[in-house]
């Protein structure tokens, strides 16, 4: 934490003159001076809000405030890199997707540590706390964006071959594909440190789709389509604007795990995974057509509900993996062991067993 602290000194009045100069934001004068607000904590991440002060000759549009995140990189997990590489190669790339602008994007290699320097919508937009999810009105808009989001990358191949180069090789889509042994492994260590305390039949089912998984993703991933995920589109991963006024949205922030995937299975990530089953069963159905219907209002074609309802099912599937991913990935349990149960309660609810009983993966009973 010390040494993202003190990397944040290297905001200096002269760099900054520096970048908004370069982005055409200072046209004359400079940066007169920063002062520094910590509003993030964590032992890889530092956000601080960099309150701007201007020379009197000064011109342009000069923001008050801007953000300055630093993240410390982890190799093994591929942290600390990747939202630098979206901002830097992709973001550039997205027209339509409600995100964020960001002025500067820099990797200190020999240190460990990446910055980037965003623009600054607390004025405007709110987070909401987690566990409390957003209005419901505010889920609805941040489905819509994600579905736009989803719709301007559809099997857009030179995006996405872009996309998967710099995706890296710790990601879903590749467990779920190319590196399926790798999660045998990690969910079995999983069901030995849980003993007794995983139920039979919250086991039973990790074991079904553990068995089903080879027949099951790689084969969709290569009949398409796809498209671009964000890979963490959670309610908590979305800004929200603080009053309805005209061409303020949501907006998509934290692009640390970006990927090629499913749309709907982003989706199911985002509602079967994160909220508890008596709040998804009564928006649930309602959030996916919305998700449907905004998908082609954007000119997705050839895609039908029922297709999309067996992509939703598909990620629900996937959904019983990720407690046992975060676990590997010395996440703290009130994370994970509120998704087992978030996740099992929604693979009931949406009777994938049936579902996987239709498709010829598994067999009856």
């Amino acid at each position: 934490m010390l040494k993202l602290m003190s990397y944040a000194e290297s905001a200096t009045p002269a760099w900054l003159t520096e970048v908004l100069t370069r982005e055409q934001k200072i046209t004359e004068g400079q940066v007169a001076s920063i002062k520094k607000k910590a509003v993030y904590k964590t032992p890889v991440t530092f956000i601080t809000n960099l309150q701007i002060t201007y020379s009197d000759d000064a011109r342009g549009e000069l923001p008050k405030t801007l953000i300055f995140k630093i993240k410390k990189r982890n190799q093994e997990l591929q942290t600390g890199e990747k939202e630098l590489l979206f901002y830097r190669h992709l973001s550039p790339m997205l027209h339509q997707t409600q995100k964020i602008r960001c002025y500067d994007a820099y990797m200190d290699v020999e240190k460990g540590i990446s910055h980037l320097l965003l623009e600054d919508l607390s004025l405007t937009h709110s987070h909401p706390e987690l566990p409390i999810h957003p209005p419901i009105k505010h889920c609805i808009e941040a489905v819509r964006i994600l579905a736009s989001f989803h719709a301007e990358c559809w099997n857009r191949s030179e995006l996405l071959q872009k996309v998967e180069r710099m995706a890296g090789n710790r990601t879903q889509r590749l467990f779920l594909t190319k590196q399926y042994e790798q999660l045998e492994q990690q969910v079995h260590a999983f069901f030995a440190a849980l003993g007794d305390r995983l139920l039979p039949e919250r086991k039973a089912y990790l074991q079904e789709a553990l068995s089903a998984g080879p027949y099951l993703f790689a084969p969709r991933w290569e009949k398409g389509p796809v498209t671009m995920v964000h890979g963490d589109a959670h309610f908590w991963n979305f800004l929200y604007p603080r009053e309805e006024e005209e061409g303020i949205r949501p907006a998509l922030i934290d692009w640390e795990y970006f990927d090629v995937g499913i749309g709907a299975m982003e989706l199911a990530y985002t509602i079967g995974l994160w909220w508890f089953p008596t709040q998804r069963r009564y928006y649930e159905k309602s959030l996916l057509q919305v998700y449907h219907e905004t998908l082609l209002e954007h000119g997705v074609n050839d895609y039908s509900f029922a297709q999309c309802e067996d992509d939703y099912r598909l990620g629900l599937t996937a959904n019983l993996f990720m407690p046992a991913w975060h676990w590997s990935n010395g996440e703290r349990a009130e994370l994970w062991w509120h998704h087992l149960e978030r996740c099992t309660a929604a693979y009931e609810d949406w009777n994938c067993r049936e579902w996987l009983e239709r498709e010829g993966i598994v067999s009856g009973t």
